[in-house]
């Protein structure tokens, strides 16, 4: 979903877009450049561990 459709998902932080992963307890943490066309993942993070880490 992120590769079609890399807008779909909201900007949460700096142009940060967050993907829930169903089925599981993670989220995909992912910036688009458009420019290049590239999606670079930042993060895989697990929902249960704290928020603030997930941007660093």
């Amino acid at each position: 979903m992120i590769a079609t459709i890399p807008d779909a998902f909201p900007v949460k932080r700096n142009n940060y877009r967050e993907c829930n992963i169903q089925k599981f307890p993670y989220v995909i943490v992912y910036v688009v450049d458009h420019s290049e066309n590239v999606i670079t993942v930042s993060a895989i993070y697990h929902t249960s561990r704290k928020p603030a880490k997930k941007y660093r």
